[in-house]
């Protein structure tokens, strides 16, 4: 279930204004790793605020933002030129075989998909 903060459509108005670009101190970090990668899978992705950038000072390549807020997606959609999907990595995420045949539904890696080349997305890759 979304938290009432990223569902609920008068909440999320409020969201990048409440956090702006200038008092996070993360984006301007994965903005680098973005802009040096050809494509990029940006996940729990909001409002697009990153994306949105990236295309701003000029990405050229693949862009797709996933978030499972339908609220927060409709804020970034407000960009047509890059891709946005309603979901989850949980929903996606591959599975890996644990001891005595159980699943462990974990992603296979901490590391953002920003940082990762698109050919390593594997299950991930976009068509």
């Amino acid at each position: 279930m979304v938290d009432r903060l990223f569902s609920d459509a008068a909440l999320v108005e409020l969201y990048d204004v409440l956090c702006p670009w200038e008092q996070r101190g993360d984006l301007d970090f994965y903005l680098e790793l973005v802009m040096s990668a050809k494509a990029v899978l940006d996940v729990g992705c909001g409002t697009g605020a990153l994306l949105h950038r990236a295309r701003e000072i000029g990405h050229a390549g693949r862009l797709c933002g996933l978030d499972p807020a339908n609220a927060m997606l409709d804020v970034a959609r407000t960009r047509s030129d890059i891709e946005w999907i309603h979901g989850d990595l949980d929903a996606v995420a591959p599975t890996r075989r644990r001891r005595r045949g159980t699943r462990d539904r974990r992603p296979p890696s901490p590391t953002p998909a920003a940082a990762l080349p698109a050919s390593s997305w594997g299950p991930f890759a976009l068509p």
